[in-house]
């Protein structure tokens, strides 16, 4: 856990973030309350898609892992991109 904490000391963050559920170091032993005592720590609130589920990164790789791609690209509010005809 001391580790994290250093690494993150040497870039100096003026803010970091963190999901519901984060934790970090050996055992994911840390949490944000560790994360407070040194920096300018908050924890986001619950993000849900329109239908109610929670959009986390944790769900948005394995959909990209699953090849479906339309849905990730959608809970990042993004539009797939599409290569056509590239040279």
């Amino acid at each position: 856990m001391r580790d994290f904490i250093d690494e993150l000391s040497k870039i100096n963050p003026k803010e970091i973030w963190v999901g519901p559920g984060f934790h970090f170091g050996s055992g994911k032993s840390g949490s944000i309350e560790d994360l407070t005592k040194h920096f300018n720590a908050f924890q986001h609130p619950v993000v849900t898609c329109s239908k109610g589920e929670v959009i986390s990164s944790t769900r948005i790789r394995e959909l990209f892992r699953q090849q479906k791609t339309e849905q990730a690209y959608y809970l990042l509010g993004r539009k797939p991109y599409a290569l056509t005809n590239a040279q």
